[in-house]
C-alpha cells in the first residue's frame, strides 16, 4: 500500500512539471519572438486545465483514508529527492 501510494504522488508530481515546464517554455519563447515548431492545440488553455485535475485528483486523494498517507509523506519524498540531487553532482566532481 505505501508503495502505491508513493508511486501515485510520484506521477502526480511528475505530469505537474511536465506542464509547468511547458507552460514557461512558450512564455519564454514568446517573449523571445520564436516560433514553435511543434505546437499544443489550445494552449494555455489545455496546460490549466491540467493542472487543476492534477490539483483536483490530489483533493480527492485527500479525502480517502487510504490515499492520504500519500500526501503525509510527499513533503519528505520530495526532501530526499533534494537531497539526491544536489548529493549527485557532488560526488560525479569528485571522481
Amino acid at each position: 500500500m505505501y508503495l502505491m501510494a508513493l508511486a501515485t504522488i510520484s506521477i502526480i508530481i511528475n505530469w505537474a512539471i511536465i506542464l509547468i515546464v511547458q507552460l514557461k517554455f512558450h512564455r519564454q519563447k514568446e517573449r523571445e519572438n520564436k516560433q514553435i515548431l511543434f505546437k499544443m492545440p489550445l494552449y494555455p488553455f489545455t496546460s490549466n486545465i491540467s493542472l487543476a485535475f492534477l490539483a483536483a485528483v490530489v483533493g480527492i486523494m485527500s479525502l480517502m483514508p487510504d490515499l492520504r498517507f500519500s500526501l503525509y509523506i510527499t513533503p519528505a519524498w520530495l526532501i530526499c529527492l533534494y537531497i539526491g540531487y544536489k548529493v549527485k553532482p557532488a560526488v560525479k566532481n569528485k571522481v
